[in-house]
This record gives structure tokens, C-alpha cells and sequence, in this order.
């Protein structure tokens, strides 16, 4: 039995195509399954952990196809299914975000620009600064005529569209809608404490406290503060000590990279007779967590798009089936 000289070409290009959607299937479950399991707890922490867990692992798939292609890997489907293992590995083993990260932050090679004060040093930046390094020397081989080849240019263009678009989620969901979300909710909260701190029956003002989520304490102007919240501690001994005049109110930026984010704001009020004070004890995790989901589902279907698009493409102008089509009239 004889085959047409095509048939194995065909054969191979819908072998790779098929990988490319299968590949594509496996993603849209590994993230369905995640999302549905914890959001069937319906806590919303874990479900934005998995969600970003999900967009992580799409992330670093382009960056894994650039250093396949830069070590010379035909882009195929053997190539795509290797990116798409080493991508999955390098995520579950915090590859960037705790091995390299942990490196480069205990070593004091992160400039201190990235550090934004006392906060810490965001994980991202570790898998970012991985982009930049491969991202030149990629260009630079589609750029020079003798290293160019399709594979390469379709990789490059898969890694900048990828890069644009998750820099532009960031810019809009998180620098943006996510710190007018958490303003917003802190000038409320703002507003309910001063109306508990300013009560002028001490069982109304410590019963707003508890319906606000606030720390609260009364005492005689002669009297110290007990046990206040450890990150608002020397600030309450030290209005404790001054006794300044009025209201007055201590606010702190929140850290949106912590586990759990409590509202730093604080509000001290001293009166003839008595000095008050209320400090946000509200969690502000949820807000946090909400806007995680939004950025992670968006970004995920543009990694989706680029990614398994950009591949799908490449295998499709290869096939032989392409030269058929456009033959036809």
C-alpha cells in the first residue's frame, strides 16, 4: 500500500496543531478545576490564589518558548509541549518567585527602587527581570539575517504582545481600579471613625468600635493605653505622652502584598477631661483578593490568545494544507 507523498507532512501538521489545542484544553481544565474547587469554599483568598496560580504558569510559557528558541529549538510541537512542561515545573517549584527571588533579594541585588521604602521587593520582578535578559538576545537573532527564522519571529512576537498586555492589566486593575478601591474603603471607614471617636457617651463610642471594626481605649488624662495593636504601639505611647489638642490622625499606605492587609489609620482625641483613641483593625484582604481574580482571568485569556494563537498560527502557515488551500480558486 502506497501513501501520497503529503501524507505523513499532513500527519505531522495536524499532530501539531492537535497539541497546540490540547495544550489549550488542558489549561481552560487545569484552571476550571482550581476555580471551581476552591470557589467552592467560596473563599475568595483561595480562589485568587489559584486563579493567579493558573495565570503564573501561562506566563511563563512564552518565556520558556524564547529560551528554547534561542538555544536553536525548532518551533514544533515537541518544542511547544517541552515549553509547556518547563513552564509547569518552574512554577510549582517557585523557580522565580522563591529560589531566584530569595537569591537576588538576600543577596541586596534588587536596586532600591523596587523596594518602595520598608515594603518588600514584589516576587514578580524576579520572573520580569528573566524577560528582560532573554527578550534582547532574542531580538538580536531575529534582527541578524543568518539567525532569523519564522519560529523566532512568531516567539518574539508572542513574548512582546504577552508582555504589553499583562503590563497593561496591571496597569489598570491593580496601579489603578484595585488602589481607588481600597481608597474609597478606607475613606469611608475613615468617616465611621471619626463618628465613634467623636461620641460623647464613652458605651456609644466603644459599642461603634466594635460595629466598626476598630481598636478602641478611653482613659483618663492621666492614665497610659494598654495593650494597644503592636504596629500602632510607640504612636499611641507617644500621643499618650504629648497629649496634643484635638483630633488627630495618624494614616499609613497600605502594603496590597501582604497575607492579610489591616487598615493603618488611626485617630487620637484628646478632650479636657478624657483621651480616646481608635485604630482600623478591619481586614481589607476581599477588596485585595477581588480585584486578583479580575486581573488573573483577564490576563489568562490573553496568554491564552498570544500564546496557543501565536503557536497555532505558526503551525498552521507551515502546513502543507495552507499551500492547498490557497491553490484553490
Amino acid at each position: 500500500m502506497r501513501f501520497p507523498a503529503d501524507f505523513f507532512a499532513n500527519v505531522s501538521a495536524n499532530i501539531w496543531v492537535g497539541l497546540i489545542w490540547a495544550g489549550g484544553g488542558a489549561a481552560f481544565s487545569y484552571m476550571l478545576i482550581s476555580l471551581i474547587d476552591t470557589g467552592m469554599h467560596r473563599d475568595l483568598v483561595l480562589t485568587a490564589d489559584a486563579a493567579l496560580r493558573f495565570e503564573e504558569w501561562l506566563f511563563h510559557v512564552p518565556l520558556m518558548l524564547g529560551i528554547l528558541a534561542i538555544l536553536g529549538a525548532r518551533m514544533n510541537g515537541l518544542a511547544w509541549a517541552g515549553a509547556l512542561f518547563l513552564a509547569f515545573m518552574a512554577n510549582e517549584t517557585r523557580l522565580f518567585s522563591e529560589i531566584i527571588h530569595g537569591f537576588l533579594n538576600q543577596g541586596g541585588f534588587y536596586p532600591d527602587g523596587l523596594r518602595h521604602g520598608n515594603n518588600p521587593v514584589n516576587v514578580q520582578w524576579s520572573i520580569l527581570l528573566a524577560y528582560f535578559l532573554i527578550y534582547p538576545l532574542l531580538l538580536g537573532q531575529v534582527i541578524w539575517k543568518k539567525t532569523r527564522h519564522l519560529g523566532r519571529v512568531f516567539v518574539l512576537v508572542i513574548i512582546t504582545v504577552t508582555f504589553g498586555t499583562t503590563f497593561l492589566f496591571h496597569q489598570v486593575l491593580i496601579n489603578n481600579a484595585l488602589n481607588m478601591a481600597l481608597l474609597e474603603a478606607r475613606q469611608n471607614q475613615s468617616a465611621m471613625m471619626r463618628q465613634a471617636i467623636a461620641r460623647p457617651d464613652p458605651q456609644d463610642f466603644l459599642a461603634d468600635c466594635q460595629i466598626f471594626q476598630l481598636w478602641c481605649q478611653q482613659s483618663a488624662l492621666a492614665e497610659t493605653p494598654v495593650d494597644p495593636p503592636a504596629d500602632f504601639a510607640d504612636w499611641v505611647n507617644r500621643t499618650a505622652t504629648q497629649k496634643p489638642d484635638g483630633l488627630v490622625i495618624e494614616q499609613r499606605p497600605l502594603n496590597a502584598l501582604q497575607r492579610q492587609i489591616i487598615g493603618q489609620q488611626a485617630m487620637y482625641l484628646h478632650t479636657e477631661t478624657i483621651q480616646r483613641w481608635a485604630i482600623d483593625r478591619k481586614i481589607y484582604t476581599r477588596i485585595v483578593a477581588r480585584y486578583k481574580i479580575y486581573f488573573a482571568i483577564l490576563v489568562s485569556a490573553a496568554h491564552l490568545a498570544w500564546a496557543f494563537g501565536g503557536m497555532a498560527l505558526l503551525a498552521m502557515h507551515r502546513s502543507p494544507l495552507r499551500y492547498q488551500l490557497r491553490g484553490r480558486p
